[in-house]
């Protein structure tokens, strides 16, 4: 398993929190939306 090098597109993520927005179909043809938040830290 590789390791995250601390970027994104080539650059390096700032520390700061960042929100997700996830949606996707489930195999049960269920529509799932999950939000949140993380903190990345270095």
């Amino acid at each position: 398993m590789e390791k995250w090098d601390g970027k994104f597109k080539g650059q390096i993520c700032e520390q700061e929190v960042y929100l997700y927005h996830l949606s996707a179909m489930g195999s049960d043809n269920k529509k799932y939306n999950i939000k949140g938040t993380f903190h990345l830290l270095r």
